[in-house]
């Protein structure tokens, strides 16, 4: 893991390290105010150095203070009779938290700062008594020494005849005496061998108020860190383009999130519809690193999701947006059988009427697929797409009851001339919104869309074709004379296919030749042509449209898709024997940059 991405799994999991942080903080708090408080104090008692020295000669041994002193049950006896307690109950309350050879420190705790200085007081004197009965003890073994030499040596004087033996024992015992002497001499000096030192009054024991807030500052952090990492691995989705690093795939674009095409409810195009500055500048990046995937002209593209909800159609549509606005003659099909709702995001609203003349069997498609998404009734319509195309809709454009389209193959030359049925066909991007000759129906403003500051006014139009192209007979359906209308956009140079089999039509129908026929027709009318399709992991219909296609972008969305999902969907079309494939990280959390 690089230093880079560690800071980006904290920054993506801030809320994770600030609320443990938060809440190590608040329980150590908590449990400081709450804990009962244990006062401590401190008794020291010390014999004079001058008892543990001890003189060249002298077999006597240096008095020193046993460290245990304290479990002594003649002194913790003593202690417990000066307070008035029972031995039991003193059994924990005071040990030896010093010693050494001349001193010793006697800590005792208690719920009070006056009863743990009484306790280590009482403790003290008890530790004095001891140590004063065995520096007497001491002083009298010294005497009783310093005697014997002294008899010694009167007894046996040597003389001019005495062995040297006994010469040598002399002098041995001679230096013997003069230790002793000295010994002696500084012990009887002393006045007061042994000195307590009074306890202090007792004292909180432990960090206090502001260090536990420290420790706990530190403890939180490095306990947010940690869970943030381990929320990470076991998270496991995607964020960002970083995420993909280890999927041996490009990854063609990254699409920023913006909070008020989310919240409006609308789909629709950037640029046209919503005009947040981050994502047209991505979907521009996304359209030039997708180009590297295809042809120059005549190339098919499939956008397909890893699963539902990821923002396929979001991302087909805007991707052919922007390649028309390149200057690329762009189709935009609508690949997706089970709910086909390309036309939304161009405000194009099907017509019955038209869908219900023969041989339209587009219109009907779109027509069949948007009352099974509202659950309404042919010819009624749901009330949310009935208000766009009745007749309240304020200003009104009333149109020919002729259609205005090819109704033979011979027709499409004229069509192609700017005319149809001796009119004006209306071939650029505003007449075929503003102008009516291509259209049945009325026009109505649709409800805006806000990104932003900017506010665009969306039109939801009744759909009539301005193009046709010709399929050969069996597609959709087996009709003969079957046709497939191309519907424009308001975008310029970009034409739809609102449905890419008939009405009616399982998915098996992807895989006939028709189809491919219809591609081909398709990709000779147009630079490129850009498919939608349903998810991977849910269809295969995705894998079906790959075997036309010549690259197929596979669409994650961020903090939603997992990267084991993505892996099995990379893994099934890789299977289909598709290798240009390219990966779009969509709805990515990222800040505006201040101009």
């Amino acid at each position: 893991m690089t230093l880079r991405n560690f800071f980006r799994i904290l920054w993506l999991q801030k809320l994770t390290v600030l609320g443990t942080v938060v809440l190590v903080t608040l329980g150590a708090v908590l449990y400081h105010s709450r804990a009962v408080p244990v006062y401590y104090s401190s008794a020291s008692v010390q014999v004079d150095p001058a008892l543990s020295t001890v003189k060249e000669g002298s077999d006597t041994k240096g008095f020193t203070i046993d460290s245990s002193i304290t479990e002594d049950p003649v002194v913790a006896q003593a202690a417990a009779d000066a307070l008035n307690e029972n031995l039991s109950e003193l059994s924990n309350a005071a040990s030896v938290a010093d010693a050494n050879d001349t001193s010793v420190t006697i800590s005792a705790s208690a719920g009070s700062s006056a009863e743990a200085k009484r306790i280590a007081d009482a403790y003290a004197q008890a530790v004095l008594a001891r140590l004063s009965a065995d520096v007497k003890a001491f002083m009298d073994k010294l005497q009783a020494d310093f005697a014997g030499v002294t008899q010694q040596l009167d007894t046996n004087k040597p003389s001019a005849d005495s062995s040297s033996v006994v010469q040598l024992q002399t002098e041995i015992l001679s230096v013997r005496y003069r230790a002793l002497y000295t010994q002696l001499e500084a012990t009887t000096a002393l006045t007061t061998p042994v000195v307590v030192t009074p306890a202090s009054p007792g004292v909180v024991a432990g960090p206090s108020l502001s260090l536990t807030i420290e420790i706990a500052l530190l403890a939180g952090l490095l306990a947010g860190v940690g869970l943030a990492l381990l929320r990470n691995w076991l998270d496991g989705r995607v964020v960002d383009r970083i995420d993909i690093g280890g999927v041996n795939v490009p990854v063609v674009g990254v699409l920023s999130k913006d909070g008020a095409l989310a919240k409006s409810g609308h789909p629709g195009v950037v640029g046209v519809d919503f005009t947040n500055p981050l994502l047209i500048e991505d979907t521009r990046r996304m359209r030039t690193a997708a180009t590297g995937l295809l042809p120059p002209t005549g190339a098919v593209l499939v956008v397909t999701g890893v699963e539902r909800g990821v923002g396929a159609s979001f991302t087909a549509a805007n991707l052919a947006a922007a390649s028309a606005r390149a200057g690329q003659t762009t189709i935009v099909v609508s690949g997706d059988l089970r709910d086909p709702d390309m036309s939304e995001y161009f405000g194009i609203v099907p017509d019955e009427s038209e869908a219900r003349r023969p041989n339209n069997t587009v219109a009907a498609a779109s027509v069949t697929a948007r009352h099974k998404r509202d659950g309404s009734q042919p010819g009624s319509g749901s009330p949310a797409r009935q208000s766009e195309s009745v007749a309240e809709a304020g200003a009104d454009s009333e149109v020919d009851s002729e259609p205005g389209i090819p109704d033979s193959p011979s027709d499409t030359s004229a069509a192609a001339n700017g005319t149809t049925n001796g009119r004006p066909s209306g071939n650029s991007a505003t007449s075929a919104v503003a102008q009516t000759s291509s259209t049945r129906g009325r026009l109505k403003p649709r409800a805006s869309s806000r990104s932003g500051s900017a506010t665009i006014a969306r039109v939801a139009r009744v759909a009539r074709a301005d193009q046709t192209v010709w399929v050969p007979t069996g597609a959709y359906g087996g009709r003969s004379d079957s046709r497939v209308r191309l519907v424009r956009t308001g975008v310029e140079g970009l034409s739809l296919l609102p449905s890419l089999v008939g009405p009616g039509q399982t998915a098996d129908a992807l895989a006939s030749s028709h189809v491919r026929a219809l591609l081909d027709q398709l990709r000779a009318q147009a630079d490129l042509v850009v498919m939608d399709s349903p998810a991977v992991l849910d269809y295969a219909d995705s894998v079906i449209l790959a075997g036309y296609a010549d690259a197929l972008l596979l669409v994650a969305r961020s903090r939603h898709t997992r990267s084991r999902d993505l892996m099995r969907a990379l893994g099934i079309l890789s299977e289909s024997g598709l290798t240009d494939v390219g990966v779009v990280v969509n709805r990515v959390r990222r800040r505006r940059k201040a101009k």
